[in-house]
């Protein structure tokens, strides 16, 4: 069993290889939930839920709204969440990565692009939710 205490201890490729080899199951009427967050600076939230304009939140929600929901080549996508460090405001958005790399997981079971579900506040900061 996966777990994402196991995810959270792995590096970006090995979480996404976990998802594609779990892609089998796709046909097997069997619910996964990808629980993490797209943003998770903890010292950047507002606990007052006060919204401000944050910039380098929008660009990574952005990029990573592009990486999941694009039409694009399943490698291309790979690539980019692998890389995923290097896309902008990457490391402000995750000073640790183990909030995202669910999202890798779930990526590599889907054999299609994302659908964007959710592109809200959530604690003062922008964030996005998807489902495959």
């Amino acid at each position: 069993m996966l777990t994402a205490l196991t995810v959270a201890r792995t590096e970006p490729g090995r979480a996404y290889r976990h998802g594609h080899a779990l892609r089998e199951f796709m046909n097997e009427n069997i619910l996964v939930i990808g629980s993490g967050f797209s943003f998770h600076n903890m010292r950047a939230f507002s606990w007052e839920g006060i919204a401000e304009y944050d910039p380098a939140n929008d660009t990574f929600q952005n990029w990573l709204i592009e990486t999941c929901t694009g039409p694009m080549k399943e490698s291309k996508r790979e690539d980019r969440l692998i890389a995923w460090q290097q896309a902008p405001s990457a490391r402000y958005c995750h000073p640790r990565e183990e909030h995202l790399l669910p999202v890798h997981v779930c990526v590599g079971m889907a054999d299609k692009p994302a659908s964007l579900i959710f592109d809200d506040l959530i604690l003062g900061k922008r964030s996005v939710a998807f489902l495959w």
